[in-house]
Formats: structure tokens, C-alpha cells, sequence
């Protein structure tokens, strides 16, 4: 914490605010003032808070930041970061929620903005009508951007089911984490979950859901950009895969059986997707649990058949081989 440069505190101790925003910045002065004005322009019947996280940008995002400051400082209570956090391994996302004072977390990325004035108006309504639900979520528009031009590529969330969503629906759906408002009570439930988790989208949405079910606003309340620079869109397929691989891991460690199968499924996937064959990922498979190993040969040997993945198909036979010698042992 002696790293952080907290400049401003416009809140006494018994002013409770209904929702924290976190925004999460690095390097985004090109989209950064559209991220703030959408937040500072949102209409509610209650108190909310921004607090903007600038983790060591190197270019004019921290000037921005200090000059909304300055026309919001009732609003806006920035972090400056001296160090980079993400690059030593810290989640800038979790970091900041510590400094958090609202019931309700809404989280952005500052190339992200939100396009709904009535956002957190609309979510705060409905997570107060139904206290069973651990967050909210809605649709978002999709922006890729294309030689500096930014080009609207479609809506997500339309795919969502009419009803909320489960555990089970977060293997095949992904939220913008622009649309997320979470009971902070809850989110301190999840946060001793995290640990070596980085992924801070799916396996928030993975904890949460487990926590209890999702709300859905079927509404597009936020824009998503889609550029080089970001952290996830700058790794290569191989990282991605690989980067895949270790979340899934980690969550197949950390649930009970209820729901380890459902992970296997999903880690046999990224394994073969990604030629992942090492001694290594066969004894994690075992460390996990013998039963993930049966659920690897046979995902295998239906992919072998069926020639599901367009991949080495002699790669695929070895694997398949040495996961049947293993399941003899075990």
C-alpha cells in the first residue's frame, strides 16, 4: 500500500454512498474522458462514488484523471499507482474494492464507457427487489476498433436466457464486465476465492453465481471497445489458451466435487485446443481427482473418432494412450 498516492477523501465516515464505482485505468487518455463523463453523468435517486484506479499509465491519463478531479471532488476520489500492480502479479480490480464504501460495486474499464444515464438507477433497482441475487448484469454494445476508426459490431446479451442466470450458464456466457453491479457484501464473500485467479471476469462471474443467482437487466446500458492494446486482446491464441488453462486449474483446485466435473469438461477443452500435452497437466489431472482423468480419455476418444478439433490427430492418440495407463494405476 505504500506504493499508492491517495489524493483525495471527500467523504466523512458517515456518508454512505449506495454504489462505489471502480474504475480501472492504464494508458487509455484517448477514451478516458468518455468513461468518466458517462459516470459523473448518471441520474440516481442516491448517493455514488467513483473511484478511479491509474495503474502507473505512462502517457496523459493521470493529468485527465487529476482534471476531473478537480471539476468533480465531491465525486471522484482517485489512486495513483507509482508501480504498475498488474505486472507484479496484483489485481488492480480487487485492489481497489478495499477502498470501497458503497453497498453495491459497479465496475468499468476506461476504455469502456456507459451509454445509459440510468445504469446504476435501473440495476439498484433490481438487485433491492430481489435480495436473493448476488449481482446484476445487462447487454453491451461491441466496438471494434479498425485503423483508429471505431466500428459498432453488434449487441451481447441478447443470447442470455429469459430468466437469471446460474452456475451453469457461466461456462457458455460471458458478460461485459462494463455491466456488472455487485452486492459488495457478497463480493467480500468471494474475494477469499481468488488467490492466483487472474481472470477477474469469468471467475468472478463463476463465484458470484455460486453465491447466488445473477439478475439480468435486458437492456444495453454499456459500450465495449475491442483494441489491440488491451491485456487480453494483445495475447496471441497460445497465451490465451495457456492463460485459460491456468484459471481452470485453479478453479478445479479450489471447488468441491459438486462442481469439479463441470471444470474438467471445460480444462480437457483448453488442453486440446491447445496441444497442451506435458507429464505435468496429466498429474494435475490426477492430483485434482482420478474422475477428471476419465473425463479427459473420454472427451479425447470421441474427438479422435468424431475428428472434432482439426489438430494432430497422433498428439491426440498419445495423450490418449498415457491418460489410459494412468486410469490403470488410479
Amino acid at each position: 500500500m505504500d506504493s499508492i498516492q491517495k489524493t483525495l477523501d471527500c467523504y466523512n465516515a458517515d456518508e454512505i454512498p449506495m454504489v462505489s464505482i471502480l474504475a480501472i485505468t492504464y494508458n487509455h487518455e484517448k477514451w478516458i474522458a468518455r468513461a468518466l463523463d458517462s459516470f459523473v453523468s448518471q441520474k440516481t435517486n442516491f448517493k455514488f462514488e467513483i473511484l478511479v484506479h491509474d495503474d502507473a499509465s505512462t502517457d496523459s491519463t493521470p493529468d485527465i484523471i487529476r482534471e476531473y478531479v478537480r471539476l468533480y471532488p465531491d465525486l471522484i476520489r482517485p489512486i495513483f499507482q507509482v508501480k504498475n500492480q498488474y505486472s507484479v502479479g496484483n489485481i488492480p480490480h480487487l485492489f481497489v474494492t478495499e477502498m470501497a464504501k458503497g453497498n453495491y460495486l459497479a465496475f468499468c474499464e476506461c476504455d469502456d464507457f456507459w451509454n445509459d444515464p440510468y445504469k446504476l438507477q435501473k440495476q439498484v433497482d433490481l438487485l433491492e427487489a430481489y435480495p436473493e441475487c448476488s449481482m446484476c448484469v445487462a447487454y453491451t454494445e461491441t466496438i471494434d476498433l479498425i485503423e483508429g476508426e471505431e466500428i459498432l459490431r453488434g449487441v451481447s446479451g441478447a443470447e442470455y436466457p429469459n430468466r437469471d442466470l446460474n452456475f451453469d450458464d457461466i461456462f457458455t456466457l460471458m458478460p461485459s464486465l462494463s455491466t456488472y453491479l455487485l452486492r459488495a457484501e457478497c463480493f467480500n464473500k468471494a474475494k477469499k476465492w481468488f488467490g492466483n485467479i487472474v481472470f477477474l471476469d469469468k471467475t468472478l462471474l463463476f463465484i458470484m453465481a455460486d453465491i447466488g443467482p445473477i439478475k439480468v437487466l435486458p437492456e444495453v446500458v454499456s459500450a465495449h471497445l475491442n483494441q489491440d492494446s488491451g491485456v487480453w486482446t494483445s495475447l496471441n491464441a497460445r497465451k490465451k489458451h495457456y492463460f485459460l488453462i491456468s484459471v481452470y486449474e485453479e478453479l478445479c483446485s479450489k471447488y468441491k466435487q459438486e462442481h469439479r466435473h463441470k471444470f474438467a469438461k471445460q480444462l480437457v477443452y483448453w488442453y486440446i485446443e491447445s496441444q497442451y500435452y506435458e507429464n505435468g497437466c496429466v498429474k494435475k489431472l490426477i492430483s485434482l481427482s482420478t474422475g477428471l482423468l476419465r473425463t479427459a480419455q473420454l472427451t479425447i476418444k470421441y474427438s479422435i473418432y468424431r475428428d472434432t478439433y482439426s489438430i494432430n490427430i497422433n498428439w491426440m492418440r498419445k495423450w490418449y494412450r498415457s491418460l489410459l495407463s494412468k486410469l490403470r494405476r488410479h
